[in-house]
């Protein structure tokens, strides 16, 4: 993911496979914030952290509970993990 900023504030990141939404300041700090500590402290590689980041940050889905999109996040760091884990063991 690279970040290209557009106006002070914002930014829009860009994957090979996706296209991010500009993001507001605080929504931004909280993904650098997380996608750092998945990676530094959780392992994962970089491009991982950034997809388990936005999952954090992101709006949830039109009618999805607080706790199905836990849930979902939950799911998706427990898969990164053990993908980083078994990376390591190799």
């Amino acid at each position: 993911m690279t970040r290209h900023s557009t106006r002070p504030g914002s930014a829009a990141w860009t994957h090979p496979d996706h296209a991010w939404e500009a993001l507001p300041a605080d929504a931004l700090d909280a993904f650098e914030e997380r996608a750092a500590v998945a990676e530094y402290d959780g392992g994962l590689r970089r491009e991982h952290a950034e997809v388990l980041a936005a999952l954090c940050v992101a709006p949830p889905p039109a009618g999805a509970t607080p706790e199905q999109v836990s849930s979902v996040i939950d799911a998706a760091a427990r898969f990164l993990q053990r993908q980083a884990d078994h990376r390591a063991l190799a």
